[in-house]
C-alpha cells in the first residue's frame, strides 16, 4: 500500500515540510521492516530552524506498529534516521480459545485515534497533541477508550483547549467526539 498525503500531517505553518515529510514517508515504506506507514508527523516541539523533525509509525508483517523519528535539513536533500523502535522482549505466545472473545490492544487502538484526531482536525489552526501513547501495552481488551487532551488556536489567535474522545473496538471501528476541556 503506497503511502499519500491523507497518510502524513503538518502543521499549517510548516506546510513548506508536507513534501519532504512525504518522501520520507516513502522511504520508510521502502525499509525491510516496514510493510505499511500507518501515519507521519512532523514534532513541532524537536524541529529546529535548521532541521524538521518527522515521526513516521510503520506496521511489520506481524502487524505491530514502531516508530521511525528522522531529522530532515531544511535546506537538505535527504532525511536522517535518528531512531528505530525495536521490540526489547519477545512477544509472549497466547494460544486463544475457540470460543475467545476478539481483543485490540492498546497499542493498536493509539495510533488509529491519533490519525483519526489528525484527520479530523486537520482544518485547525496550530493544533499541538499528546502523540505518544499514555499507556503502551499489548493487552487486548474488548474496547480501548482513550481521552486525547489537544490544544489549536482560533484566528484571532486565542488558544482554545480541546479533548478528543476515541474508542476503538476489537475490530478497529472508532468512534471520536471532540468537545471543549477547562484546563
Amino acid at each position: 500500500m503506497a503511502v499519500t498525503e491523507s497518510d502524513i500531517w503538518v502543521p499549517k505553518r510548516y506546510t513548506a515540510a508536507k513534501n519532504k515529510l512525504l518522501s520520507t514517508a516513502v522511504e520508510a515504506e521502502r525499509t525491510t521492516r516496514c510493510a505499511q506507514v500507518i501515519q507521519g508527523s512532523l514534532v513541532v516541539e524537536k524541529t529546529t530552524p535548521q532541521a524538521y523533525y518527522f515521526v513516521v509509525t510503520c506496521r511489520d508483517k506481524n502487524r505491530k506498529s514502531y516508530n521511525l523519528s528522522y531529522s530532515y535539513p531544511v535546506n537538505g536533500a535527504e532525511p536522517i534516521l535518528l531512531n528505530e523502535q525495536f521490540v526489547v522482549a519477545p512477544e509472549p505466545v497466547v494460544i486463544a480459545a475457540e470460543s475467545a472473545e476478539p481483543t485490540i490492544s492498546a497499542n493498536r487502538a493509539w495510533p488509529l485515534c491519533i490519525a483519526a484526531l489528525k484527520k479530523k482536525t486537520r482544518t485547525m489552526l496550530d493544533v499541538l497533541m499528546l502523540e505518544n501513547n499514555p499507556r503502551p501495552s499489548d493487552d487486548g481488551l474488548a474496547r480501548q477508550v482513550f481521552d486525547i487532551p489537544f490544544d489549536a488556536k482560533n484566528p484571532q489567535g486565542l488558544l482554545l483547549k480541546y479533548q478528543g474522545h476515541c474508542e476503538v473496538d476489537a475490530e478497529g471501528e472508532l468512534t471520536l467526539a471532540i468537545s471543549g476541556r477547562k484546563s
